[in-house]
């Protein structure tokens, strides 16, 4: 009887005792679901100072570079004036001493390939966006945005040297493709330090 009682009572603490450990864990569960991070944000400052400095060093440089090479083809495309066809072997531009429709001899019927140029390139940020974007959440965010800054540099130097026009646009096509992972993750980046106030304004 003794023995009976002895193990009738350990089995009981056992019993208790996963009891006990099963409501801290749903204690601490609930715990730290009830976390707010947002209105932890808030009431750390929104943005302030630092949320502005954070924007501007981690997002204000690499969306400048964006941006230029975004736009660059309004610059390096400008379209030549009184043209005889068929083109001499030097064309009159405009504003300019030299640019890809003058190089590529993009004129005569051939005007559409200029404007093709830029399509190509919201092809490959299409693309960018998509599987960049996945790639940041299985390597980290910081990895993709190396690998993405790297891979933009890579493209944009090829699209310099470039010299022919099938090369040029493969180049930019796959600047595209960078650039557009790049400025993702750079926003998303930007807003995990500014609490719901301050994403709205971002």
């Amino acid at each position: 009887c003794g023995m009976n009682s002895r193990r009738v009572s350990s089995h009981s603490h056992r019993q208790e005792g996963s009891t006990s450990r099963l409501q801290q864990s749903k204690q601490a569960h609930s715990i730290t679901a009830a976390i707010d991070v947002d209105a932890l944000l808030e009431q750390a400052g929104s943005f302030h100072r630092f949320q502005i400095c954070y924007i501007i060093i981690v997002g204000g440089i690499p969306w400048t570079v964006i941006g230029m090479m975004t736009m660059v083809h309004l610059f390096v495309s400008l379209l030549p004036v009184d043209i005889d066809c068929p083109v001499a072997e030097d064309i009159p531009m405009t504003n300019a001493s030299h640019s890809l429709v003058q190089e590529f001899k993009l004129v005569c019927g051939k005007e559409s390939l200029s404007h093709l140029l830029q399509s190509g390139f919201m092809f490959g940020m299409a693309f960018g966006a998509g599987f960049l974007g996945s790639l940041a959440d299985k390597w980290g965010r910081l990895p993709t945005v190396y690998f993405s800054a790297i891979g933009a540099m890579v493209a944009s130097t090829a699209s310099a040297v470039a010299e022919t026009y099938t090369l040029y646009a493969l180049a930019r096509i796959i600047a595209g493709f960078f650039v557009a992972g790049l400025g993702l993750i750079i926003f998303v980046l930007c807003s995990e330090f500014l609490g719901g106030s301050g994403r709205a304004v971002q």
